[in-house]
Parts: C-alpha cells; sequence; structure tokens
C-alpha cells in the first residue's frame, strides 16, 4: 500500500497502528500487480532512482542492514517526489496501451511466472481506474510505501 507523506506523519514511531491511515490519500495493490506496475512503469521510460531509507532502518541500521533502495517491500521506504512525478509520466504513457476491459488473466499463472510475457498489459486490462487514482497519488509528490 502507498500513502501520500504529505497527509501521514512521518515521525510516528509505529504505523502498523497508525490511525491517520484512513484519512489518507492511498492505493491498494495485490502483492503481485504492485511489481507488475513498476515493470509496467520501466517499459514506458521509469528509471527508477531507489527508495529514500525508512525510518526504522535509519534507527537500527546495525542491527537491520544497510538499505538498499527497494520498491516491492512494505517496510515504510519513500519515493521521492522526482521519482513519483517520473512514476506518474511512464504510467500516462501506458494508460493508453492498457485495455478498457477486464482480462481473464490466471493470477495464479502469473504467480509462478508463466505466460507473463504473452499476457503482457492484458494484466492491467479494466485496471485504468485504479491506476488513474495511483497516478493523481503521484502527482501530489513523495509517498510511502507500506
Amino acid at each position: 500500500m502507498v500513502y501520500d507523506i504529505s497527509t501521514l506523519n512521518p515521525s510516528a514511531q509505529n504505523l502498523q497502528d497508525y490511525d491517520e491511515y484512513e484519512a489518507c490519500d492511498s492505493a491498494s495493490f495485490r502483492i503481485i500487480i504492485w511489481p507488475l506496475l513498476l515493470i509496467l512503469a520501466t517499459n514506458y521510460g521509469w528509471e527508477p532512482a531507489g527508495t529514500e531509507t525508512p525510518f526504522i532502518y535509519e534507527s537500527d541500521e546495525a542491527k537491520l542492514g544497510k538499505w538498499e533502495g527497494g520498491y516491492c517491500s512494505n517496510d515504510g521506504q519513500v519515493v521521492t517526489s522526482d521519482d513519483a512525478a517520473a512514476l506518474a509520466d511512464a504510467l500516462e504513457r501506458a494508460l493508453m496501451d492498457i485495455p478498457d476491459q477486464p482480462s481473464d488473466v490466471n493470477m495464479e499463472d502469473l504467480l509462478r511466472l508463466k505466460d507473463l510475457k504473452q499476457q503482457g498489459l492484458n494484466v492491467f486490462g479494466g485496471w485504468k481506474p485504479i491506476i488513474v487514482k495511483f497516478i493523481k497519488l503521484c502527482r501530489k509528490g513523495a509517498f510511502y510505501i507500506l
């Protein structure tokens, strides 16, 4: 899940219990869709800048190790404003190629990475409204991945 950084208090020590979640602008994706969405964006020109270190790592780097800048965990890392804007630009370019109708893609096959190349943009068929909402979130600036 991603949250607009401007509406969430970054000094909260335990974001899992943070009551302001419901008041935040957010987008949620199934565990298999999020990495596919990032791949889609890279296919349309997004060059990931890497995420900023989650505050939990900053407070305990010795125990947790050095942050690698990844996007596919939910550690509270921050996607910067510039990176979010570039992500939005790429997804906007992809929108015209995404089918309007939902597809019958078998998620179990995707989880086993079967048929991914063959299915292509069909994976996102019918998802345009959700992707548009995420693009709007990206346009607001930096966001957390939780």
